[in-house]
């Protein structure tokens, strides 16, 4: 089923029923973000940042880069929700 075609209704089904994608996937996914070295969690900062439309400093206050274990959960399917929308674009 196209985006474009889905009622709203639909359309939030399927943002609530996509299996959650954690910050270091992401990272790694769509950055090359493998693993967090000097200068790497900065990267990883300001990524995440402009993808959520967030300061860097938010994201550093949601804990060590790349897990975020703090982040909040509307951000962390927003995230989710990006990740999806990105694969069916470039997949």
């Amino acid at each position: 089923m196209k985006l474009n075609s889905l009622q709203p209704q639909d359309y939030l089904g399927n943002i609530l029923s996509e299996e959650p994608v954690n910050p270091a996937e992401f990272c790694r996914r769509w950055f090359e973000i493998d693993k967090i070295e000097y200068g790497d969690r900065q990267q990883c900062d300001r990524e995440i940042s402009k993808v959520l439309n967030v300061k860097p400093t938010t994201v550093r206050d949601w804990g060590e880069a790349p897990a975020y274990p703090k982040m909040p959960k509307t951000h962390q399917r927003n995230l989710t929700h990006c990740h999806y929308r990105l694969l069916e674009r470039f997949s």
